[in-house]
């Protein structure tokens, strides 16, 4: 009797995106052909990798003893976890908790600051090689990882091979792996997302059982653990959430018998990924915030970035100890909340014609100032028939109608419909003196604003509130940016009316106060003092989720800010093509760099296949529609669905930085670039193994679990060979350029300059 072999199941049975599908012959659309390759070369392969791996990320990481780029903000960051002092980033803490972690476990107390590239480690005693070495086991674990994502989407051995060699062998991997950095947390924690669920999908067929539980779990977990390093992370919590969408949709057809689910049993699926994808994700990134929150319980460095509210929250906090209510008729320093510059003005005045030949009102400057100065004074004065009047002592108070006078030029705060200097949208901010136009007096009233979220009633304080001050008449607040004035406005910082009331550049602060009652608080009356404590705010204590939303919404708003240019910063179409890299250490005296670059070879290369995918794809389904079948069905499904996965992931880590207005890097194209290599890997065996596969080659029959047929066929020795020679090539590049890599000395200059293959590599001592 003949032994019946099963057809593996189809897209319409299965109901699934099939991206795994063991599709390796066009001759015989009903059959697998899969490429042989014992187990056993595959644990061999796997050690080889990792070993490679291991020793270009370690290799001489001592070197150089002194501070690197970015080692400045994330080495500092990890000094006051230890020291348990708040500081600001606009990133999520996980990479800089387990930075701190590692300093911890090898005896860093974090007294060193890493202030600036360059310093030296062995001078300040650091434990850098220690620090660097924890750190770098992350990058050490990318080329592994990406191994076995090879191995369980089913791809061949060479093929596996040599997407690892080109992720080992990656220029800008190694540089970024070898430092102090985060990038080798986020790349691991978001591959190791991928493999899991790669494992998870082969498991589609075995639901519910440990290993489908366990790697679905494995899933969510370092999904959160990706979107705690940075909110990129969230570009592959993108790419999953769309596998997860196509696989639900296919488990709702009803039409997949004899495979169709009953709906009790849909939602059971649908309740396990909410869980696993959902739940888990969430739950660990809120709890690196819980431990964030709790260790940095002492006053820091990033106290100004909070609200007031946050800042009472801190053990010596200056909120708590330098805070005073403020009353009228005291003198007052008003600061910028941005960018720590004081409400300034002086006898100059404005040009009466601007560059662009608008006229101005010549009226007397007002400026932002960045240190302590007399003409920084201000007089707080009430409007007249004010409530508090008949008050011994009269506080200011939310909502109130106030005028600020100017101490040395005895002139009042105003705002005029004239245009400011550097914004024409904006107006011009001056003062005027005490004999104007008694028609012009409302222009002078400021009402103070408390921000969103603060007390909404009560005293106002010094250094214990964000406040806006909104002009009576026109409607605008006091407005600064980083913009400095031209020669006639000695630099300084410009400040104007802004009519977008809540903009966050309208945020100030009262710094220091002034006042006969402040000076003498013993001396003042007992039944003032009481009637102080009635209309004080009462300050309530912020929980958990108060703190996360604020600090959240504050990260949100500072990465929007990042804008300011960056000698090496880049744009995102200049990435595939590597026309810019980024200086990491110079030492002039030795013409010594340490530059991050990709290898040429591998990136040009995948540019080629990132055309050629796209090509095949459009090419193949404008023949389908025409009824011309050059693909097999199986070998289509497996190009949409295995290297469609691939290249959808791709362009999600690539594509939304276009639309991104802050100032951007090559390191971010590093988790876009691994994808683009499994691609490479992905058109190779396409090529070589699926178009151009021999007639005649050694098959050897096996009969799976499932009862089906499948046909192991010898991998082409013309494959091996392409694969070691491209290898050997990708190799070779990174030895070439080795020397930027690891910041070591050229035994001659001509060395260095034949290094520069462009113009725009921004390659020290060069010129």
């Amino acid at each position: 009797m003949k032994k019946r072999t099963q057809e593996p199941e189809s897209p319409k049975k299965s109901g699934l995106s099939e991206f795994n599908v063991d599709i390796k012959s066009i001759k015989n659309p009903n059959v697998l052909l899969q490429p042989k390759a014992e187990k056993s070369s595959w644990n061999i392969a796997f050690i080889v990798v990792t070993l490679l791996s291991f020793i270009t990320r370690y290799y001489k990481i001592n070197e150089p003893n002194q501070v690197v780029f970015d080692e400045v903000h994330f080495g500092k960051f990890a000094s006051y976890y230890l020291r348990r002092t708040f500081y600001f980033d606009v990133h999520p803490p996980l990479g800089r908790l387990i930075v701190a972690l590692v300093g911890y476990l090898v005896g860093y107390d974090g007294h060193f600051d890493f202030e600036n590239i360059g310093d030296s480690y062995i001078d300040n005693k650091v434990p850098y090689i220690r620090l660097r070495s924890g750190i770098a086991l992350f990058g050490a674990l990318i080329p592994p990882v990406v191994f076995l994502i090879m191995k369980n989407m089913r791809f061949s051995l060479p093929t596996a091979i040599l997407v690892a060699a080109m992720t080992i062998f990656d220029n800008g991997l190694v540089t970024q792996s070898r430092l102090i950095l985060l990038d080798n947390m986020l790349i691991l924690f978001c591959f190791c997302t991928i493999l899991f669920w790669v494992k998870f999908w082969n498991e589609r067929k075995n639901p519910f059982t440990p290993k489908w539980w366990i790697n679905l779990t494995l899933t969510g977990v370092f999904l959160g653990c990706t979107l705690g390093v940075k909110l990129v992370g969230l570009l592959v919590i993108a790419l999953v959430g769309i596998a997860t969408l196509i696989d639900l949709w296919g488990l709702l057809d009803i039409n997949r018998k004899p495979y169709a689910l009953s709906i009790n049993r849909f939602w059971q699926h649908f309740g396990a990924r909410a869980l696993c994808l959902i739940a888990i994700p969430l739950s660990l990134y809120l709890s690196f915030f819980a431990i964030h929150f709790h260790i940095l319980k002492y006053s820091g460095p990033g106290d100004g970035f909070m609200s007031p509210r946050f800042q009472r929250s801190l053990q010596g906090s200056e909120i708590v100890k330098l805070s005073v209510a403020v009353p009228y008729y005291a003198n007052i320093t008003i600061k910028h909340k941005d960018t720590d510059v004081y409400l300034h003005s002086h006898p100059h005045r404005y040009p009466l014609r601007y560059k662009d030949q608008r006229v101005s009102s010549q009226g007397q400057q007002v400026t932002g100032y960045p240190y302590a100065d007399e003409n920084n004074v201000w007089f707080v004065i009430p409007k007249p028939h004010n409530k508090y009047a008949d008050k011994m002592v009269s506080y200011v108070q939310v909502g109130d109608l106030v005028r600020f006078r100017h101490i040395k030029t005895d002139s009042y705060l105003i705002t005029h419909d004239v245009a400011s200097p550097l914004m024409s949208t904006n107006m011009e901010m001056t003062t005027q003196a005490k004999s104007m136009d008694p028609n012009r007096y409302d222009e002078t009233l400021w009402r103070v604003e408390l921000l969103a979220g603060g007390d909404k009633t009560g005293v106002i304080r010094s250094r214990g509130q964000h406040l806006r001050f909104v002009n009576y008449v026109h409607n605008v607040a006091i407005y600064s940016h980083i913009s400095k004035l031209p020669e006639w406005g000695f630099k300084q910082q410009e400040v104007n009316g802004e009519k977008k009331i809540m903009d966050r550049l309208n945020v100030w602060t009262i710094e220091t106060v002034q006042h006969e009652t402040i000076k003498n608080e013993a001396e003042t009356a007992a039944e003032e003092a009481e009637e102080l404590k009635k209309i004080l705010p009462k300050v309530k204590k912020m929980n958990f989720f108060s703190k996360y939303i604020e600090l959240q919404g504050v990260m949100l708003s500072q990465n929007n800010a990042l804008t300011k240019p960056h000698p090496y910063q880049s744009r995102p179409q200049s990435w595939p093509v590597l026309t810019r890299g980024i200086s990491f250490w110079e030492n002039k005296e030795t013409e010594q760099q340490i530059y991050l670059l990709g290898n040429p070879f591998t990136y040009f290369i995948s540019l080629i296949v990132y055309i050629s995918y796209c090509s095949i794809w459009i090419v193949d389904r404008l023949l389908e529609h025409r009824g011309i079948n050059q693909l097999y069905t199986k070998v289509r499904i497996w190009w949409d669905r295995t290297a469609g996965f691939l290249f959808i992931g791709y362009l999600l880590h690539y594509l939304p930085f276009f639309i991104m207005g802050r100032s951007l890097f090559l390191h971010h194209y590093l988790p876009a670039s691994i994808f683009g290599f499994m691609i490479v890997g992905a058109l190779f065996e396409f090529i070589f193994l699926y178009v151009f596969i021999p007639q005649e080659t050694e098959k050897k029959s096996i009969t799976t679990k499932e009862n089906k047929v499948i046909y192991q066929a010898q991998i082409p020795k013309y494959y091996w060979i392409i694969i070691g020679v491209v290898s050997l090539i990708t190799f070779g590049i990174f030895i070439y350029f080795s020397p930027i890599i690891y910041g070591f000395k050229f035994s001659s200059h001509d060395q260095l300059v034949s290094r520069k293959w462009l113009k725009t590599w921004d390659l020290q001592f060069t010129s």
